[in-house]
């Protein structure tokens, strides 16, 4: 039903749904400088008052449905481009891993187990790099360093307690702006910090290099605006900070 008013721009140009009661004011001006004219159809113009008024009403409704449509559509496209991210991680990592243990088992086979050994090792700090980068110990943080295209920056993460406060979707696109931003400033190293401070929680990013963080601010003004969060911002340094209300 309302596949033809998906998106808003085709609600907004059907600009007619405004003649009816347009018509009806400048006809509304006319008749009451007749009395015995505005007497007889005072009726008429209620109804049809009343019957633009539901036309108004019924089109204002598409474009609401429209908004949010149009909200469920981009959730989705993200949800998806998510899950095609962890595919694609899963899939590298998986490849690498049977790649690495064929070779290692070929070094078994011919007895070379020296070269085993050191195949072994290498591809054993390489699992164990991949899994402290990637668990944090927060859903929301692993799921955006999984999603971003971190090039040559490292990220360091320090998780002391929960983030229950917040919507792990909504921790998520925080994280992923907060990270890309900075990752895009040439970042070498980021530092993410969530821990307790008394009843508060405090969410710290922290940068090797000097940062302006008004970007970083800018993209999550949604989420700040949403929790009610303080921002302190450093040279190298923006801390978000969530009071308990209790």
């Amino acid at each position: 039903m309302y596949v033809p008013y998906l998106y808003l721009e085709k609600v907004e140009k059907k600009i007619w749904i405004f003649i009816l009661p347009i018509t009806l004011c400048f006809f509304m001006i006319y008749i009451l400088e007749n009395e015995d004219l505005f007497e007889r159809i005072s009726m008429i113009i209620l109804i049809g008052l009343f019957i633009s008024n539901l036309l108004y009403l019924y089109f204002f409704s598409f474009t609401i449905k429209n908004i949010e449509l149009q909200n469920e559509k981009n959730e989705l496209c993200r949800k998806l481009k998510i899950a095609q991210n962890n595919y694609n991680n899963t899939f590298d990592f998986l490849h690498a891993l049977i790649h690495d243990s064929h070779s290692i088992d070929m070094y078994f086979k011919n007895k070379e187990y020296e070269k085993a050994e050191n195949d072994f090792y290498v591809m054993k700090q390489e699992i164990i790099e991949k899994f402290n980068a990637i668990y944090t110990g927060n859903t929301a943080l692993s799921t955006a360093i999984c999603n971003i295209n971190l090039g040559n920056t490292t990220i360091q993460h320090f998780v002391k307690c929960n983030t229950e406060e917040f919507n792990d979707a909504d921790l998520t696109i925080f994280f992923i702006n907060t990270l890309n931003n900075l990752i895009e400033d040439n970042e070498p190293i980021i530092y993410v910090s969530i821990v307790d401070i008394g009843l508060n929680k405090v969410i710290s990013i922290k940068t090797s290099l000097a940062h302006d963080f008004s970007t970083v601010e800018r993209d999550n003004h949604r989420f700040i605006k949403k929790y009610n969060l303080k921002v302190d911002k450093e040279e190298k340094k923006i801390t978000f900070l969530h009071l308990n209300p209790k």
